[in-house]
């Protein structure tokens, strides 16, 4: 959970073992998330695809 709320963080845009600093875009939904401070982040919401 990331602030209270369920989210999907990818299958395999997720990276195996997160490390900090990383960051991937979830397609299916558009959000990007970042690994900031030991805790996964989400910084975008619905990010548009340019495809």
């Amino acid at each position: 959970m990331i602030d209270n709320e369920d989210l999907f963080l990818g299958s395999r845009e997720f990276p195996q073992p997160p490390d900090e600093g990383d960051e991937w875009l979830v397609v299916a939904t558009g959000d990007r998330f970042k690994v900031i401070d030991s805790e996964i982040c989400r910084i975008v919401v619905g990010e548009k695809q340019a495809w």
